[in-house]
């Protein structure tokens, strides 16, 4: 989840998800969505799922089930690490 006027997620957006390396594991190993808090449709999810901050990523099972979030800046490594360990409790 973003927003317009937040620039943590405007630095994640250059800085950490162009990387080649993690990118290329989240699109062979997740279905990612980028998600205006905002705007559209994005207005009811972030209610549903309690947003209260930006960026913020949640890791949903296959019921749609909340397994991990991550509020605020990360890193590519963290992400990285994170996105293992989500895969691996599966």
């Amino acid at each position: 989840f973003y927003t317009d006027w937040c620039g943590p997620c405007r630095v994640m957006d250059r800085d950490v998800f162009t990387n080649g390396d993690l990118a290329a594991f989240f699109n062979e190993r997740f279905l990612n969505l980028k998600i205006n808090a905002e705007k559209g449709e994005g207005v009811a999810l972030a209610k549903q799922f309690g947003i209260s901050g930006y960026p913020t990523l949640l890791f949903l099972d296959g019921q749609g089930l909340e397994t991990k979030r991550v509020v605020g800046i990360a890193t590519a490594s963290k992400l990285m690490k994170m996105g293992k360990e989500v895969r691996q409790s599966k």
